[in-house]
Parts: structure tokens; C-alpha cells; sequence
């Protein structure tokens, strides 16, 4: 039987929230009060270094999708499809020089002509 694996303890809920530059940046969250639903985020840069952190409410936090779906080659697979997930799917894609994408029968090019 395959073993589940349980987030390290130190490991923090990770969600995408709105950044004035990149469109969103993935972000831990420290904190959240649930009371207010207002959370203090750490955001990460796209190398996964440490930006600055950030108080956030609740309702703009969209969720991340498992790193087993990255660079899927249909975006209706993600758990998770949102502005985010399919901006983050396409660079993740672009970055592996796989230029070619779906979203069902939908097909989205970025750059093909380097």
C-alpha cells in the first residue's frame, strides 16, 4: 500500500494572492485571523526566495494546486483552475520550452517563434 505523506510541521499553507508586478505571487501564510479573515502572508519570488510579507483579507487568496499537476499539458486537469493556476501552468510549461498548451479543445500558444 502506498504511504500517504502529512505537510511537514514547519511546512505553511501556501496560496496565490495578487502582486502589483508579477499578477500573483505565491505566498505562505503566517497568520490568519478568522474573526476579520484577514491574513499576514510571506510572499515567495518565482525562485522561491523570501519578497516581503503582506496582509491580505481572505477572499482574494486563491488555492495552489498540488506540485504533482506542474506543467500539466491540459489545464482542465488542475484541481484548481483559476486566473492564477493557468498563468503559473503556462510559465511553468514556457520555461521547459513546451510553448504548446490546452484548455480542453482550446489551444494557447506562447511565443512559438523564439
Amino acid at each position: 500500500m502506498p504511504s500517504t505523506k502529512s505537510p511537514k510541521k514547519d511546512e505553511l499553507p501556501k496560496f496565490w494572492f495578487p502582486h502589483p508586478v508579477e499578477g500573483y505571487a505565491l505566498g505562505e501564510v503566517l497568520h490568519h485571523d478568522e474573526d476579520r479573515d484577514e491574513m499576514n502572508v510571506r510572499l515567495l519570488k518565482p525562485d522561491g526566495s523570501t519578497d516581503k510579507t503582506a496582509n491580505f483579507h481572505g477572499h482574494v487568496s486563491k488555492p495552489v494546486n498540488p506540485k504533482i499537476l506542474d506543467g500539466v499539458h491540459d489545464n482542465t486537469q488542475l484541481m484548481h483552475l483559476h486566473e492564477p493556476s493557468l498563468l503559473f501552468n503556462l510559465r511553468y510549461r514556457y520555461s521547459k520550452d513546451l510553448v504548446y498548451t490546452y484548455t480542453g479543445y482550446i489551444l494557447i500558444a506562447v511565443n512559438p517563434y523564439k
